[in-house]
C-alpha cells in the first residue's frame, strides 16, 4: 500500500509538472520531477524499488530533457545514467523470483517481479522511448542532445547486455 500510494502521488507530481507546462520554468519542472523520484526514496531508504525501477528509469529520461533546457547538460546525461541503471535494475528482477525488500517499513512486504513478457523491454527502448512523455519541448531538444557526442555514448550503453 506504500508503495501504490508513492506511486500515485509521483504520477501526480508528474501530470502536474506537464499540465502546467507553459507556467512552470525548465528549473521548476526539473524541482518537481526530482521530488517525484525522491518520493521513492522515503519508502525505500536502500534503493531497492522493486517493479518501481521501471517507472523510476522513465522518470529520469523527462529529467534528463528539463534539465537540458534549463543548461544543466553533465546533470542531464547525470540522469540519463541514472535511467539506465533503474532500468538495468528493472531488467535484473524480470522472470525472477518474489521480490523482498530491505526498507524498514517494506520489510514484510513482497512483490511479484515483473514478467518477462512485456512489449518494450528495459534498458534497451530508453534511447528510442526519450523522453517517454509527451511534451512539446521534446522539438527544443532532440535535435540538439541528439548531436552531443554522450548521447550516442549512452544508447551505446543501453544496447550492452
Amino acid at each position: 500500500a506504500l508503495l501504490e500510494t508513492v506511486t500515485a502521488c509521483s504520477e501526480l507530481i508528474i501530470g502536474t509538472v506537464l499540465s502546467y507546462e507553459q507556467n512552470l520554468t525548465p528549473g521548476e519542472k526539473v524541482r518537481g520531477i526530482r521530488s517525484a523520484i525522491h518520493a521513492y526514496d522515503l519508502i525505500c531508504d536502500r534503493g531497492c524499488y522493486g517493479r518501481y525501477h521501471g517507472y523510476i528509469a522513465r522518470m529520469y529520461t523527462l529529467l534528463s530533457l528539463y534539465l537540458w533546457l534549463d543548461g544543466k547538460k553533465d546533470e542531464a546525461f547525470e540522469a540519463l545514467d541514472a535511467a539506465l541503471e533503474n532500468g538495468k535494475a528493472f531488467q535484473a528482477l524480470e522472470g525472477g523470483d518474489t521480490i523482498c525488500f530491505d526498507a524498514p517499513l517494506l520489510r514484510l512486504a513482497t512483490q511479484e517481479p515483473p514478467s518477462s513478457n512485456r512489449q518494450y523491454s528495459l534498458p534497451e527502448s530508453l534511447a528510442d522511448d526519450w523522453p517517454w512523455w509527451s511534451v512539446q519541448e521534446y522539438s527544443l531538444v532532440v535535435d540538439e542532445i541528439r548531436a552531443d557526442p554522450r548521447w550516442d555514448t549512452w544508447v551505446r550503453k543501453t544496447k550492452r547486455k
